[in-house]
C-alpha cells in the first residue's frame, strides 16, 4: 500500500506541474473560460497551434476523407512530411468529435492528460528499476520532473502544438520496457522481446530519431547473449514500418521510410539558420520557410513536395562540396547549443514557459548534460542500465548536431533528462552521506 501511495503522490506532483504550465498562460485561461461560458469554441482556440499544426492539418484531411495529405490546410496532396502515427490519432479524434469544436478540444485534452499520466507512471517505475524505490527518492524524482517541466516544457505540452506531450508518454514507456529487458533474465522472454519491438516500431512511426536512439543504445548496452532476441525485436519494429514504406513507394517512387525532410533540414541548418539552430525570428520571417506565408511557401506549392525537397537536397550538396567548412562551423555551433548553451530566442521565451526568466533557463539547461557525464562515470553501479540511458541521450542528440537543432527537439526526451538528473543527484547524495558518516572505531583486539 505504501508503495502505491508514494507512486500516486509522485504522479500527482508531476501532473500538477504540467497543469501549472497551462494555468500560467493567461491567454489560454481566458479562451477556455469564454468557450465554456458561451458554449462555442472561442476564436483564439481555433488557431492552428491548438490543433497540431502540421499534424492537425494532416489529421483534418484524414477526417475529411482526403487521405494522408497536406501538411497545409489548403493543400490536399499526398505527403510524407510527418511520421504517420500522431496525425492518424488527430484524424480519429476529429472524425469522432469534430475539428475546432469544444468536444474535439476536450477530447484532445483528456487524451493528453492520460498519455502524460502514463508517462509519469512509467518514469516512477523506471526509478524503481534503477533502485530508487523508496518514497523519498520517488518524491525527489517527481520534484525533478516538475522543475524541468516548469522551466523547459513548452506551453503546449498539455494543450498546444506538435508532439511533445505524446512523446513524453511514449518515450517513458519505451525506457521502462528497455530497462526491464536489461534487468531481466540474461535471455529476454519472447513476450518482452515482442513488446519492446512493437514499442520501438510505434516510436519510429512517431519520431524516428527517438527510435534510432533507443535502438542503438539498447544494442550497445545489452550483453551479447541478448543480441539475437534484440535483433528479433528490431525485426518486429521494421515490420511495422513496411506499410508506410510501401505507401510512400507507390505515391512518391521512394520509401522515405518515415518522413521526407532530411535534406530540407540539412539545407536550413546549413544555409538559412545563421548559427545552425532554429530561431523563429531568424528562420520563419521574411517568407524563408515553406510553412510560413511568403515566397518560399508559394515556391514549395508550385514545385510539389518531392521536387521541392529534391531541390533543397541539391542546394545542400552543392554547398557541402563548395564549402565544407561552413557545414562544420554550424556543427560546432550546434554542439554547444545541444549540450550547455541555452538557445535563447525572443520567440522561444514566449513559447517555452514564458513566466520563467531566461537566466534560470541558462543556469539549468546544462544540468542534464553534466548529469549524463556523471552517470557515465558512475556506470559500475547498475552498469548496463546507466550505459543505456547515457547512450540514448547521446544517440538522440547526435543527429541534431549533424543536421539542424531546435529547442523543442531537446524537450522531446525530457524523460531521459529527468532520469539522468535523478540518478546523478542520488549518487551525489549517497557519496555525501558516506563522507559524513563517522568511521568505525579501530578494533583493539589483541592489544
Amino acid at each position: 500500500m505504501r508503495r502505491w501511495s508514494a507512486g500516486g503522490l509522485c504522479l500527482l506532483i508531476a501532473l500538477m506541474a504540467v497543469l501549472g504550465v497551462a494555468a500560467l498562460d493567461p491567454e489560454w485561461r481566458a479562451a477556455v473560460a469564454l468557450s465554456m461560458t458561451e458554449g462555442n469554441l472561442a476564436d483564439s482556440l481555433k488557431r492552428p497551434e491548438f490543433w497540431g499544426v502540421e499534424y492537425g492539418f494532416i489529421g483534418a484531411h484524414l477526417a475529411a476523407g482526403r487521405g494522408f495529405s497536406g501538411p497545409y490546410p489548403d493543400v490536399a496532396e499526398a505527403t510524407a512530411v510527418m511520421p504517420p502515427l500522431l496525425p492518424m490519432l488527430f484524424g480519429a479524434v476529429f472524425a469522432f468529435a469534430g475539428h475546432q469544436t469544444i468536444a474535439g478540444f476536450l477530447l484532445l485534452l483528456i487524451i493528453r492528460v492520460i498519455v502524460l499520466g502514463l508517462g509519469f507512471w512509467c518514469l516512477d517505475r523506471c526509478a524503481v528499476e534503477l533502485g530508487g524505490g523508496g518514497a523519498r527518492q520517488r518524491l525527489a524524482l517527481a520534484g525533478i520532473a516538475a522543475l524541468l517541466i516548469l522551466v523547459f516544457a513548452p506551453r503546449q505540452l498539455l494543450f498546444l502544438v506538435y508532439d511533445e506531450w505524446f512523446l513524453f508518454g511514449t518515450v517513458a514507456f519505451c525506457l521502462l520496457s528497455a530497462l526491464r529487458l536489461l534487468r531481466g533474465p540474461r535471455v529476454p522472454t519472447w513476450r518482452s522481446t515482442l513488446v519492446w519491438g512493437a514499442a520501438l516500431g510505434a516510436m519510429a512511426l512517431t519520431q524516428p530519431i527517438v527510435a534510432f536512439a533507443l535502438g542503438c543504445a539498447m544494442i550497445a548496452a545489452a550483453p551479447r547473449v541478448q543480441w539475437p532476441r534484440l535483433l528479433a525485436a528490431l525485426g518486429v519494429a521494421a515490420l511495422l514500418l513496411v506499410p508506410w514504406a510501401v505507401r510512400n513507394t507507390v505515391r512518391f517512387g521512394s520509401p522515405f521510410t518515415i518522413k521526407s525532410t532530411l535534406f530540407f533540414e540539412l539545407y536550413y541548418g546549413t544555409l538559412v539558420s545563421p548559427q545552425g539552430i532554429h530561431r523563429e525570428e531568424e528562420v520563419m520571417t521574411g517568407g524563408r520557410h515553406p510553412f510560413s506565408p511568403g515566397p518560399e511557401h508559394e515556391h514549395a506549392m508550385a514545385l510539389g513536395e518531392t521536387a521541392y525537397f529534391a531541390e533543397k537536397r541539391d542546394l545542400f550538396m552543392q554547398s557541402l562540396r563548395r564549402s565544407p567548412g561552413l557545414y562544420l562551423a554550424k556543427v560546432a555551433y550546434r554542439v554547444a547549443y545541444v549540450t550547455v548553451l541555452f538557445p535563447f530566442s525572443r520567440v522561444h521565451q514566449d513559447y517555452f514557459s514564458p513566466v520563467v526568466p531566461a537566466a534560470v533557463k541558462y543556469a539549468l539547461y546544462p544540468v542534464p548534460f553534466l548529469a549524463a557525464i556523471a552517470c557515465w562515470r558512475l556506470r559500475p553501479d547498475r552498469r548496463r542500465e546507466l550505459t543505456f540511458l547515457v547512450l540514448c541521450y547521446g544517440a538522440f542528440l547526435l543527429p541534431y548536431v549533424l543536421i539542424h537543432f531546435w529547442l523543442r527537439y531537446w524537450v522531446q526526451i525530457l524523460p531521459v533528462h529527468i532520469l539522468l538528473v535523478f540518478i546523478a543527484l542520488r549518487q551525489a547524495a549517497a557519496g555525501f552521506s558516506r563522507t559524513r558518516r563517522p568511521a568505525p572505531p579501530h578494533s583493539r583486539a589483541g592489544a
